[in-house]
């Protein structure tokens, strides 16, 4: 939703049953809500921050897990749509969350650094004539 001509405002919320063939014992719900505002400039420079709720509901014997998660991201778009760089940082606190069945997979989540670049060949292809 935009709101003041130049910031947006976004709301989401997401429900998901996992049932993994490999580890059975971590069947669970999954329950998630999103905010986010962003901030977008005339010029090309955008800059949002999001709040997360995650929460974990075990059908098996592990206490039901939560946590709060924000992240972070600035980009810009170059003039006339021909490409945008972004730079993401999600979990900016370093929020550990030390799941049993995260540590089962391989890996506990941490704060997680993201770069985009995105090129535009249509616009950077099409000639004045």
């Amino acid at each position: 939703q935009i709101l003041f001509g130049t910031f947006g405002l976004n709301a989401a919320y997401k429900i998901k049953d996992v049932q993994d063939q490999i580890f059975p014992l971590v069947k669970r719900t999954e329950y998630q809500i999103r905010a986010a505002l962003r901030y977008v400039n005339p010029k090309g420079i955008e800059v949002g921050f999001a709040q997360r709720y995650r929460y974990d509901s075990f059908k098996t014997g592990y206490m039901n897990k939560d946590i709060w998660l924000t992240d972070f991201d600035i980009g810009y778009e170059f003039p006339g749509k021909k490409g945008s760089i972004r730079f993401e940082v999600k979990n900016i606190f370093n929020n550990h969350f030390d799941w049993v069945y995260l540590k089962i997979k391989g890996g506990v989540p941490k704060r997680e650094a993201i770069a985009e670049i995105s090129i535009n060949f249509k616009h950077l292809c099409t000639a004045n004539l």
